[in-house]
């Protein structure tokens, strides 16, 4: 019984702590993106215009965003 009340507070209390948090979010300035993977995501032996990430940063100022 004790497990369950202690897993009730602490999902409760992330619940109400998601609400409260949540508009502080839309003041965000800038987007992050993580970009998971091998040394192709890293670009390892390429030249820093040929990084992925690189390519890919370009793309979104390009489109906007």
């Amino acid at each position: 019984m004790q497990i369950k009340q202690i897993f009730l507070v602490l999902f409760f209390g992330g619940l109400v702590s998601l609400h409260v948090l949540t508009p502080w979010g839309c003041l965000a300035t800038e987007i992050k993106i993580l970009a998971l993977g091998d040394s192709l995501i890293a670009g390892y032996g390429l030249e820093e215009k040929d990084h992925f990430t690189t390519q890919l940063q370009k793309k979104l100022k390009n489109e906007g965003l």
